[in-house]
C-alpha cells in the first residue's frame, strides 16, 4: 500500500500516536484498548487500501485520525480517579449517564464515518432515500463496533465496557452523529457527487 504524498503527514501523525499508544498499553498491561489499538489499525488498512479508489480529501483523514487519537486518549487518560471515557460533560441525566465523554466520541466518530460513506458512494445529492442510505451505513458501522466492544468483554475480563444502558446509549449517539453528519452534508453542500 502507497501513501499519497498529500496524505503523508495525516499517516505519520496517526503512525505515531498508534505507536505511543500500543507501547503505553502494552506496559500497562492495558490488554482492553490493545484490542482497540488492533481494531484501529484494521480499520485505518481499510481506509488506507481503499484511498486509492475512492481519494479521500485529507481533511476526512485528518477527522478519521483525530477519532482514532480521541478514542486512545480515553482509554488512557485519567481526570483525578475518572478515566476520560467515563467522564461526565455535562450532567444531564445519573440514571442514563449522561453525558459523557464516550457519548460525544460516539456520535463524534460515527458522524465522521457517515461522511466517509457518503463519499464512498460518489456523494450523491441527498435524497429521503440516500438520507436513510447513509445515515443508516454510519448507524450500522458503529452497531458493528458495539458488537466488537462486546467480543472484547468477553474476551478481557477486567474492561471498562458498560452494560446494557452504556450499549445502547452509545448506539443512540452512533444514530445522533450519523443524523449530524447528514445535516453537514446538506448544510455544506458535500451532495455534489453523482
Amino acid at each position: 500500500m502507497i501513501i499519497k504524498a498529500q496524505n503523508l503527514k495525516v499517516a505519520i501523525a496517526t503512525a505515531a500516536y498508534m505507536l505511543f499508544f500500543t507501547a503505553f498499553y502494552i506496559i500497562g498491561e492495558n490488554y482492553e484498548f490493545l484490542l482497540h489499538v488492533f481494531v484501529l489499525l484494521s480499520f485505518a488498512s481499510l481506509i488506507l487500501y481503499s484511498d486509492r479508489k475512492v481519494n479521500y480529501p485529507v481533511w476526512m483523514l485528518w477527522a478519521l485520525s483525530l477519532w482514532g487519537f480521541l478514542h486512545m486518549t480515553g482509554g488512557a487518560m485519567y481526570i483525578g480517579e475518572t478515566r476520560l471515557y467515563e467522564l461526565m460533560l455535562v450532567p444531564l441525566s445519573q440514571a442514563l449517564n449522561l453525558f459523557r465523554y464516550d457519548q460525544a466520541l460516539h456520535a463524534y466518530g460515527f458522524g465522521v464515518t457517515t461522511l466517509v460513506f457518503h463519499y464512498i458512494i460518489g456523494r450523491p445529492k441527498i435524497t429521503p432515500a440516500i438520507g436513510i442510505v447513509v445515515v443508516m451505513a454510519g448507524t450500522g458501522a458503529g452497531a458493528l463496533y458495539e458488537i466488537i466492544e462486546f467480543l472484547v468483554s468477553l474476551v478481557v475480563l477486567q474492561h471498562g465496557i458498560g452494560g446494557y444502558i452504556n450499549n445502547s446509549m452509545d448506539l443512540i449517539f452512533n444514530f445522533i452523529g450519523a443524523l449530524l453528519a447528514l445535516a453537514l452534508i446538506k448544510w455544506k453542500g458535500f451532495d455534489t457527487g453523482k
